[in-house]
C-alpha cells in the first residue's frame, strides 16, 4: 500500500498507472488485502464495508476519468510544445553553424589581409595590433617605414605617449635613440605596475 501511494503521488508513477489503466485494479487488490487484514484482526465494525467499498469505487472511477481527461489535455499541449521547441532548437543550430562558418570565412579573410602586409602575421599579432587600436591600414603605414609586426607596443608608444606620427619617425635620423627611449619607458612602466618584492 505504501509503495502504491508513493508511486501515484509522483507524476512519473501516476502516468505509469494511468497508461497501464491499472489504478482501479491496484485499488481493488489493496482493498481486498485491507479487508483480509481487518478480518484477521476479528474486529467488529458497525459500518458496512461493502457499502463503503462501492462508494469508494465510484469515487475512484470518477477521479480516474477526470485524471485521464486532464492528462490527455496537457499531454497534447506538451507534445505540441515539444515539437515547437524541437523546431526552434533545430533552427538555432542551423543559425549557429551558419554564423560559425561566416566567422571562420571572415577570419580567414582578415588574417589574409594582414599577411598581405607582412607574411609573419599570426592571429596573436593581429590581436595585439588591434588591442593597441590600430586598423589594418594604420598598421600597414607603420610597417611601410620599416617597423616589424612585433613592434605594436613601440608604435602605440610613439603614437600615444611620444605623440608623433609615422612621418616624424621615418624622418627621425636616430632610430636607436627612439628604441632606447621606448625601452626605458617600458621598463619604468613595468616597475610601476609590479613593485619589487
Amino acid at each position: 500500500m505504501k509503495k502504491f501511494i508513493a508511486e501515484v503521488t509522483q507524476m512519473k508513477g501516476l502516468l505509469k498507472y494511468v497508461k497501464a489503466k491499472s489504478i482501479e485494479k491496484n485499488y481493488k487488490e489493496l482493498c481486498q488485502e485491507y479487508d483480509s487484514c481487518i478480518n484477521l484482526l476479528n474486529l467488529n465494525l458497525s459500518v458496512s464495508l461493502n457499502t463503503n467499498a462501492e462508494r469508494d469505487k465510484e469515487v475512484l472511477k470518477a477521479d480516474i476519468q477526470d485524471l485521464s481527461e486532464y492528462l490527455e489535455e496537457i499531454g497534447g499541449g506538451i507534445t505540441d510544445t515539444n515539437k515547437n521547441v524541437s523546431k526552434v532548437v533545430e533552427q538555432l543550430n542551423i543559425m549557429n553553424r551558419t554564423t560559425e562558418e561566416l566567422i571562420s570565412e571572415q577570419h580567414k579573410t582578415d588574417i589574409k589581409g594582414w599577411q598581405e602586409i607582412h607574411p609573419n602575421f599570426t592571429d596573436e599579432l593581429v590581436h595585439s595590433w588591434q588591442s593597441c587600436h590600430f586598423t589594418l591600414q594604420q598598421c600597414k603605414e607603420w610597417l611601410d617605414i620599416g617597423l616589424q609586426p612585433t613592434d605594436y607596443n613601440f608604435c602605440a608608444w610613439l603614437r600615444d605617449i611620444k605623440k608623433v606620427d609615422r612621418e616624424w619617425v621615418r624622418d627621425f635620423s636616430d632610430r636607436q635613440q627612439l628604441n632606447q627611449e621606448f625601452f626605458n619607458w617600458w621598463q619604468e612602466q613595468y616597475q610601476i605596475q609590479i613593485p619589487p618584492k
